[in-house]
């Protein structure tokens, strides 16, 4: 089962592209939960605005 999977969507070519990983991406520690670990993704890549 994969780890991670990412999708690039190409409106020009109207092509999506797959791909994914099969190591371990993320460790399993007990003080990262999944929504810490996007919003670290999501400051590093300043994507969605998470202040209401």
């Amino acid at each position: 089962m994969p780890t991670e999977i990412k999708l690039h969507y190409n409106v020009k070519q109207n092509r999506l592209k797959g791909k994914y990983r099969d190591d371990l991406v993320y460790s399993n520690a007990d003080e990262l939960l999944p929504d810490d670990i996007f919003e670290l993704w999501n400051e590093k890549n300043c994507f969605v605005k998470t202040d209401p």
